[in-house]
């Protein structure tokens, strides 16, 4: 009987086609590229935090040297 009615639910052209593998592929390409995504996100930040962080300390080096008053750490000929 249930049998019967199984049957009777099928659609004319048989089988529905199983898109399981199809969604697995699907989703593992989504979320991997959303994770490089996020990936590429943080080291972008970093870098740009790094590149700031060399920018300060280069800043109070000039300024320091030019308090002094003395060119003697850019002068080569004091390396001796």
């Amino acid at each position: 009987m249930i049998k019967q009615l199984r049957l009777n639910c099928e659609q004319p052209w048989g089988k529905v086609m199983d898109a399981g593998w199809l969604n697995f592929v699907v989703l593992s390409v989504v979320f991997t590229t959303v994770f490089f995504y996020v990936l590429y996100l943080v080291i972008r930040g970093a870098v740009r935090d790094g590149i700031a962080l060399a920018d300060e300390r280069r800043t109070a080096r000039e300024s320091a040297l030019s308090a002094s008053g003395s060119g003697a750490l850019n002068d080569p000929s004091s390396h001796e």
